[in-house]
Formats: C-alpha cells, sequence, structure tokens
C-alpha cells in the first residue's frame, strides 16, 4: 500500500525484500500490524518509509519506548539503511544521535544552537576529558588532588562530593584534564597501583565528554 500511495511499481517479491530489511520476514511477515510488538511496529514504519526506494527518510523519535533489545534491532536497521541513502531523524535521546547520526543540529526552543560532527561539537561544547577518582573521605581529598596534579600536569580540580547513600561514604573528585594530556599518559600514571594507593584513590575513570554535555552546554550558551 504505501508504494502504491508513491506511485512505485509493488509487488509480493519487493514487499517480501522489504521485510527482510527490516528484519520482518518470517511468521511477521504473514501478521497483521495490530499482531506486532512494538519494536516490530517501528520496523514495519520504517520498512513503509523505504517503500519506493526514497533517497531520503524522515524518523521522528524511532526508537521511544522500546526496551534495549527492540531499539537495538531498530538502530541496526537505520544504520544499514543510512549507508545507501540520507536519514533524518529526531530525537530526544543524545545516546542515538552519537550512535546513528554523522551529523547531529541541536535545537532548543525553536532555534539552532549548534550544528556539526558528533566529535567536531564534543570538543567544541564538551568542556574536555575529565578524572574522576573517589578516596575513603575528605581527609584524603588533598593527597589524591596533589597526586594527580603531579602525574597529569594541568589538571585541575573542579571539585568533591560527598554522598554517603550513592558513594557509600566516600568522596569523588573531578578533574578536568589539559587539552595536551596524553590519555596513555594518564591511564600509565592511574595504573601504579602502589602509588594510587598511597594517595588514598580507591576506583577512578576517566570520563570523555557526551552529546549530553554538549547538549547542556550550547543551550546555556546566550
Amino acid at each position: 500500500m504505501a508504494a502504491r500511495l508513491r506511485g512505485a511499481p509493488h509487488s509480493s517479491a519487493a514487499a517480501r525484500e522489504l521485510a527482510q530489511l527490516v528484519e520482518l520476514d518470517g511468521d511477521a511477515f504473514r501478521s497483521q500490524a495490530s499482531q506486532l510488538s512494538g519494536g516490530m511496529r517501528r520496523r514495519l514504519s520504517i520498512g513503509m518509509a523505504l517503500a519506493g526506494a526514497p533517497r531520503v527518510i524522515l524518523l521522528d523519535e524511532p526508537t521511544t519506548g522500546l526496551d534495549p533489545e527492540s531499539r537495538s534491532q531498530v538502530w541496526r536497521v537505520i544504520k544499514r539503511e543510512a549507508q545507501s541513502r540520507s536519514v533524518i531523524l529526531t530525537t530526544h535521546s543524545m545516546e542515538e544521535a552519537d550512535a546513528l547520526c554523522s551529523r547531529v543540529a541541536v535545537l532548543s526552543n525553536g532555534r539552532l544552537r549548534c550544528l556539526g560532527a558528533p566529535t567536531e561539537l564534543k570538543h567544541r561544547y564538551g568542556g574536555g576529558v575529565r578524572l574522576l577518582v573517589t578516596v575513603s573521605d575528605s581527609s584524603a581529598v588533598k593527597d589524591a588532588v596533589a597526586f594527580v596534579q603531579s602525574s597529569c600536569p594541568g589538571a585541575t580540580c573542579e571539585g568533591s562530593v560527598s554522598d554517603s547513600a550513592f558513594y557509600s561514604g566516600k568522596v569523588l573528585v573531578t578533574f578536568k584534564l589539559a587539552s595536551t594530556s596524553r590519555l596513555s599518559s594518564v591511564f600509565a600514571a592511574m595504573l601504579n597501583d602502589v602509588e594510587v594507593t598511597r594517595a588514598g584513590i580507591g576506583e577512578w575513570e576517566v570520563q570523555s565528554p557526551t552529546l549530553e554535555d554538549v547538549f547542556v552546554a550550547a543551550c546555556t550558551v546566550k
């Protein structure tokens, strides 16, 4: 029906080919739409959008409300189809935008806030790479700061947070790494268990900017 509405050639063979593209062959192909799961219906919608082989397809919130497995299936279909045509999608999920898009536009209050490749936007708005460490209590923060700043030149301490419920009584200390920092050097320093333990550091992680950071930063710029 979708092909007929577009005035495109249609046949059972073409319908089966589309069903295979969106992973709805087998029993699902012989089922009514009302009998399909939420994830299958989303893939059916994509299949209908592909009918007639359009050069551009527009997807509005393609995975909202889906469980992780169904979302992965829809993502797989979108990624494959994006190799042979232009796909424009709207989403509130920064994870989805990062996983699927080669270019991202951030809109807020009807205004275009920024536009570019995900890596470019993270570099421009993400605020840099951060090192997060946990120490046993507030008395150990000073030693941890001294160790990180001596091991990672240019690192600046952005503050510490203590939450007995979330961090089990420990203190989380956040550092912003210098733009000139080499991650290999950071990892080498933090993998020195003897020195890290001596500094009172229990756990640590390196955190790269995300598109959520980009969204918040871009939407607060006046």
